[in-house]
């Protein structure tokens, strides 16, 4: 089923326990990060960058995309290279002084892909800091970010605008779908003990055709910066 079909023809149906069940896949999920080895949590970040990739080569700016297509590269290949740590430090820095750094305004397509550089660099201080937590930042902001991706394709009449206790969160088509990519990627990395190639290039394989999921929303918000 396409994303298109999710917001189209196709009646996305949330059972009235579905915002409970995602949190508590999404407590289970960071409960796993916290007991893997150092190769898997970052493996499991740069996972998640590159599951956002579409959104900034679609809105970032020429030079920024081509620094992010660096620091990419970069966090893929420090899964296995602890010796990349120096460059992953110096490649935050730039992130932090590229124009996407500044926009803090959801309302703005450029937005999303300061999220997605967010990301991206959380997924490059899991490789330079010695603990979890940034991978922790990683799946929290990408569900965050598809939260947003999932208000601005569903219809007007149809969002979630007043806070309900008894149904507080309402998850999205894109907030299922990434969750359910995070534990496709968790049973991954779990099944090997060391890190391998095959291993390495099936996980970014599946994550850069998760990015398709994303198209039509960076279609809107393409229009939206025109």
């Amino acid at each position: 089923m396409t994303t298109a079909q999710l917001y189209g023809k196709t009646d996305y149906v949330i059972s009235d326990n579905m915002g409970e069940m995602i949190m508590n896949d999404n407590e289970k999920i960071i409960a796993d990060l916290m007991r893997l080895k150092r190769w898997q949590y970052i493996a499991f970040a740069v996972a998640c960058a590159e599951r956002v990739a579409l959104i900034f080569r679609s809105l970032g700016h020429p030079e920024s995309v081509v620094l992010y297509e660096q620091a990419l590269e970069t966090a893929w290949a420090a899964i296995t290279q602890e010796d990349f740590i120096p460059q992953a430090e110096q490649l935050i820095k730039k992130l932090e002084n590229t124009p996407e750094a500044d926009v803090d305004d959801s309302k703005l397509p450029e937005f999303y892909a300061t999220e997605a550089m967010s990301i991206l660099a959380y997924a490059l201080a899991a490789v330079v800091r010695k603990d979890r937590e940034p991978a922790k930042w990683v799946c929290n902001t990408s569900l965050g970010l598809r939260d947003g991706l999932n208000y601005i394709l569903t219809e007007e009449s149809k969002r979630q605008n007043t806070f309900d206790a008894n149904n507080p969160f309402v998850p999205g088509p894109l907030e299922v779908l990434e969750l359910k990519h995070q534990q496709q990627s968790l049973e991954l990395l779990k099944s090997a003990k060391e890190p391998n190639a095959e291993l390495i290039s099936s996980l970014r394989r599946l994550s850069q055709e998760a990015n398709k999921e994303l198209e039509l929303a960076v279609a809107e918000l393409r229009k939206r910066k025109q």
